[in-house]
């Protein structure tokens, strides 16, 4: 009987220690690669971004994976940008007209709608496509 339960708590320890280290290397991904993707926008060749070039040397120094630095720059050289119009409103009177373009549309209407919603304002969302 003492046999099969033998590697029990051993497992349940590295289990937690695992979770820890999954905990720390998320909250770097979530703290760099949105800075990244940032700066990835304007030119995602690090060889003629070079604020591009030191935010990723930073974020590696920081122990950032090499793999999620590669995803968040790779994501926006071929993205297809679309753009759109928002209104944000306030009882029938316009407050603000949003230009945007943006890889995806859903992404942008949540966290317009979210950032409207903090001021207590309203989001008409008109979709006009500009080409």
């Amino acid at each position: 009987m003492c046999r099969l339960l033998a590697g029990h708590a051993h497992w349940q320890n590295v289990a937690k220690v695992k979770a820890a280290e999954d905990a720390k290397k998320s909250k770097l991904i979530t703290l760099w690669v949105p800075r990244i993707r940032n700066e990835a926008k304007n030119d995602s060749n690090l060889e003629r971004n070079n604020a591009l070039r030191k935010l990723t040397e930073e974020a590696k120094q920081a122990g950032v994976p090499n793999n999620a630095i590669k995803n968040a720059i790779s994501s926006w050289k071929n993205a297809d940008f679309k753009e759109h119009q928002f209104e944000v409103q306030r009882k029938r009177w316009i407050m603000a007209l949003i230009d945007c373009a943006t890889p995806s549309v859903k992404k942008t209407q949540n966290d317009i709608q979210n950032t409207v919603e903090k001021v207590q304002l309203q989001v008409c969302f008109c979709w006009i496509y500009l080409y």
